[in-house]
């Protein structure tokens, strides 16, 4: 069940984002209205050909809290991305974002694993973890640099 949304300072200008994750937070409350079991987190400037059921059912599978969309590229071009090392189930165990020497894949070096910014959240994770990201000072409020590598570390269980 989630909690009513609380308003509070937002580290940023009202009306204006400071991160991807301060602008799922600002919005939180919309979320709550229909209490959905799973969200979706999409950039509004792309444009989508994928189908996200088989990417929930992926989620649902996989027993993952947070499932990121994932396409594999030349490792040659992977610093521009983030970057997942996962393991034999697809389990993220490592994100690295835009890293100068992207790792990558097993068995197959020359191609690496790299983030769509296509996230399905468990709702009651999204929740807890926007406002966990929203109390902490240090954070600059986005996917990639915070939510992302911190919930990895936490042991959570994101999947690619």
């Amino acid at each position: 069940m989630l909690p009513a949304h609380q308003d509070g300072a937002h580290g940023a200008q009202q009306g204006w984002y400071s991160g991807t994750a301060d602008a799922v937070h600002q919005n939180l409350d919309m979320i709550a209205r229909y209490r959905p079991e799973h969200v979706f987190v999409l950039a509004g400037d792309h444009i989508y050909t994928m189908d996200y059921g088989r990417m929930l059912a992926a989620h649902l599978n996989s027993g993952a809290v947070l499932t990121v969309g994932c396409i594999e590229v030349p490792r040659a071009v992977a610093h521009a991305f983030g970057v997942m090392s996962v393991d034999e189930h697809g389990r993220v165990v490592q994100f690295q974002e835009k890293p100068a020497a992207p790792p990558g894949l097993p068995g197959r070096p020359q191609r690496a694993l790299v983030s769509m910014g296509i996230y399905v959240f468990d709702t009651d994770v999204l929740w807890k973890e926007m406002n966990r990201d929203h109390a902490d000072p240090r954070s600059t409020h986005d996917f990639g640099a915070d939510v992302l590598p911190s919930m990895i570390e936490r042991g959570e269980r994101v999947f690619a």
